[in-house]
């Protein structure tokens, strides 16, 4: 199993979705497998009000959606929560980070055309 200490495959932002509860800008880091008999590993790192929500309402199975880049697209309908940490340092200041294991993690690779395609075809469409 990877651990947190590992380079992680993808950094991005995501959007949560549980039912009506919708959290925007969280960061994951995904570490996909070393080996095929491995999981794949999301771990979310939460700002207080984030991981506010998410203690409150014991959220276990949630669906996700970010992007890398302008290319790379990750997408999971169904991720499990497997551990939530809290870390309070003091007034205000406090760490949570969501360990979960997606059941269905798509990374959508699409090219990009290059942008002298786009000068072509409207010099060939004059």
């Amino acid at each position: 199993m990877e651990s947190q200490n590992s380079k992680e495959d993808y950094l991005l932002q995501v959007c949560i979705k549980a039912g009506d509860l919708q959290i925007e800008n969280v960061r994951c880091k995904v570490y996909l497998p070393s080996k095929l008999t491995d999981q794949i590993l999301m771990y979310f790192h939460l700002n207080q009000e984030q991981g506010r929500l998410f203690g409150d309402l014991n959220v276990w199975r949630f669906s996700i959606q970010g992007q890398v880049n302008e290319q790379v697209k990750i997408i999971a309908d169904k991720v499990y929560s497997q551990h939530l940490t809290n870390q309070y340092w003091g007034p205000g200041i406090s760490e949570h980070i969501l360990i979960a294991k997606p059941v269905d993690l798509k990374v959508i690779h699409s090219l990009s055309p290059d942008p002298s395609w786009k000068d072509e075809r409207e010099r060939l469409s004059s």
